[in-house]
């Protein structure tokens, strides 16, 4: 005689309890793989090159739905080079770094945005907790981001920082601060803020004072009458020589 195969029996709670299992166990599954689907695309658009609006707009979406995306390395550096506010205000309320640094360390997310003059990007990422203290590298000179917008002409970018309280009289690796910059490079209301904001007229590591470098500016460069008639003006606006001359008897390379 054939034996009967006993007949499982469910009960509709049990069926129901299986049921859910099943359908989390799914939905475990796809969020999963859409999440590393995701992740592939982010990584995809943050090291493609592209229009950046376009590049702005996709990053947004992803980090809409996955907010970790945002806390990712190189998402604050990429989208401060977007120039999208939005953008970035939305990384930051997603968790995104203010200070992140570029992949070999030298420059940090506020650089490019200093260097182009992207006033609501600086005050933002300033507004966020970004370091204005930080040092560049930059040929080596070991300059701050004053002295980058100051050098670029970037005088909004300068009123800011000197705002949030940067040292207006930091000096790089050849003894130049900001002010030794502006006045070398003609760019008289940068020089006015400067000279506003209490920069001193100090020797550098040539025993030069930016008043001698706005001299130099002249006799260096072929200017045309107007840009020679800033250059001057600049050499007026400046102190003959520093409060506190250096000895003597000292180098150059011992100057401060």
């Amino acid at each position: 005689m054939a034996m009967k195969m006993p007949r499982l029996r469910f009960s509709i709670l049990t069926l129901l309890v299986l049921t859910a299992v099943i359908a989390c166990s799914l939905m475990f599954y796809q969020r999963h793989l859409a999440w590393k689907q995701a992740e592939r695309d982010f990584r995809e658009i943050l090291h493609t090159l592209g229009k950046q609006e376009e590049r702005a707009s996709k990053a947004s979406k992803l980090i809409a739905r996955y907010p970790q995306l945002a806390r990712q390395d190189g998402v604050m550096i990429f989208a401060a080079d977007t120039g999208d506010v939005n953008f970035c205000r939305q990384c930051f309320e997603a968790g995104a770094d203010p200070n992140e640094r570029t992949e070999s360390g030298q420059l940090s997310t506020i650089f490019w945005p200093t260097y182009h003059g992207q006033i609501s990007i600086v005050k933002l990422l300033i507004e966020h907790g970004a370091d204005i203290d930080v040092r560049f590298p930059e040929f080596d000179l070991d300059r701050t981001l004053l002295h980058i917008a100051t050098r670029e002409n970037n005088y909004e970018v300068c009123q800011l920082l000197i705002d949030a309280g940067i040292d207006v009289n930091a000096v790089d690796k050849l003894g130049n601060t900001p002010l030794h910059l502006a006045a070398y490079n003609r760019h008289d209301r940068v020089v006015q803020l400067l000279l506003s904001a209490g920069a001193e007229s100090r020797f550098n590591k040539n025993g030069q004072t930016p008043r001698d470098l706005a001299i130099v500016s002249i006799e260096t460069f072929i200017l045309e009458p107007d840009e020679e008639q800033v250059a001057r003006q600049i050499v007026d606006l400046l102190p003959r020589h520093d409060p506190i001359r250096p000895p003597a008897n000292q180098s150059k390379a011992d100057l401060p």
